[in-house]
């Protein structure tokens, strides 16, 4: 990972590249493209960039050159750890791997003119490393990149492919101590011109423990096809003795028993303990007729040994969308839509309501969902969108490099004419 560039909640933290010029560094000990990545013009000095930490109410700020990172000690390490429980006779039972979060310690010097200079970069990094004022306690973006990008490269398309491909994204990004200094350089120490280095400072951030890569899009503001009313029912019944209706192996919309071994004839096997109660809801209502759209995520965007989240928007239209529901297919041998199983999906989002003139986004990156409405309002949507079995909602994650098929299904009588789909890939990294 390249570690001389940080940005926290859309504010640049650090930026070797931009603290070099700043103070005279000669060239060949950075990486120059950074500024050309992060859509900057050539750094001159801070008051006409302007830096992110210039208020042209105090002088103070035009004297402060930044913070140059040394090392960020962390930021490689796995997340992935497992309890083990020993056993009372030989061995021990290991428990599932599950990913813990990343702590980031973050050692550099604030590059100032003088030591006025340099207080007031400290005050500035205080502040800008508590993240955004209305993010709450959930933390923040934390940007990096991978290694130093290059705008004129990249397989990707646009401009800033080069950029794309190298950018990373941990999030819940938050600081849990620091910024302390360590000690003070001597004076008279550094540069011969420009700014020297005046603090050596360190703080710590916690995140969650994926990078993120940027998401790249599958399927843009696509329409349903407008409904005719020759649609099909969309619900099978299936009179079959061996299916239980009050406790069926399968999602609902069927009621199709899934397949297993059958028991033993001649000795029968125990009555099944009670099942513990689930948490749904009454509100996913299963259509009689929908228009259905569906698509493919080619092998080539799904990660072979990583795997990868959807990001997933919904916008109504003109009049509330209701009754929506979103699955998604592992489909390595090519099957139709039609040709699928729906016992054999990789998961399903029910989406219950959207109002009208809105953007409901379910972002498997963030685990959240949120309505936008108009007027500007954001809530959470946790009361419209559901997973399996109507209950609490589960994100989906790709995977093995085989290609995945997506089907949403909407209800024919709350469906607008400009009611649009659209999903994004997002692999992360661990």
């Amino acid at each position: 990972m390249l570690e001389t560039y940080l940005e926290l909640a859309g504010t640049e933290i650090a930026s070797n590249a931009r603290t070099a010029v700043y103070a005279n560094i000669g060239d060949g000990c950075v990486c120059d493209t950074i500024p050309e990545a992060v859509g900057d013009a050539p750094y001159t000095i801070p008051e006409v960039d302007p830096a992110p930490w210039f208020d042209p109410s105090d002088p103070r700020s035009a004297r402060f050159a930044g913070l140059w990172i040394e090392q960020i000690e962390g930021l490689l390490d796995s997340p992935l750890e497992r309890s083990v429980t020993e056993r009372v006779g030989d061995g021990g039972t290991v428990s599932c791997a599950r990913a813990g979060t990343k702590t980031l310690t973050v050692t550099g010097w604030l590059f100032a003119q003088d030591e006025c200079g340099a207080d007031y970069g400290m005050l500035w990094l205080r502040s800008a490393l508590l993240g955004a004022r209305c993010s709450g306690c959930n933390g923040d973006d934390l940007c990096l990149f991978a290694c130093c990008p290059d705008p004129d490269s990249g397989e990707g398309e646009g401009e800033d492919s080069g950029v794309v491909e190298q950018l990373r994204t941990l999030t819940n990004a938050a600081l849990i101590s620091g910024p302390n200094i360590l000690r003070r350089a001597p004076v008279g120490q550094g540069c011969v011109t420009g700014a020297r280095p005046v603090y050596q400072v360190e703080f710590q951030l916690v995140t969650s423990p994926f990078f993120w890569r940027s998401p790249v899009p599958v399927l843009e503001a696509s329409e349903w096809p407008e409904p005719t009313g020759d649609e099909d029912c969309n619900i099978t019944w299936v009179d079959d003795p061996g299916c239980d209706p009050d406790a069926p192996d399968c999602l609902p919309g069927s009621n199709v028993p899934m397949p297993g071994c059958a028991p033993d004839p001649l000795c029968p096997p125990p009555p099944a303990p009670p099942r513990v109660p689930a948490a749904t809801t009454n509100c996913v209502c299963l259509p009689l007729k929908v228009v259905r759209q569906c698509f493919d995520i080619p092998a080539d965007l799904v990660p072979a040994w990583l795997d990868a989240a959807l990001r997933i928007t919904v916008r109504s239209g003109s009049s509330a969308l209701r009754n929506l529901s979103i699955r998604v297919w592992e489909n390595p041998l090519g099957k139709t839509a039609d040709e699928l199983d729906d016992c054999a999906t990789l998961g399903v989002y029910y989406i219950t309501y959207v109002p009208a003139n809105s953007t409901l986004t379910i972002d498997g990156m963030r685990e959240s969902s949120q309505m936008r409405c108009p007027g500007f309002a954001v809530s959470d949507a946790a009361t419209q969108v559901y997973g399996p079995g109507a209950g609490p909602l589960e994100h989906i994650t790709l995977s093995c490099g085989v290609t995945h098929t997506v089907c949403a299904d909407v209800d024919t009588e709350y469906i607008a004419p400009d009611a649009t789909l659209s999903v994004s890939i997002i692999t992360r990294e661990l």
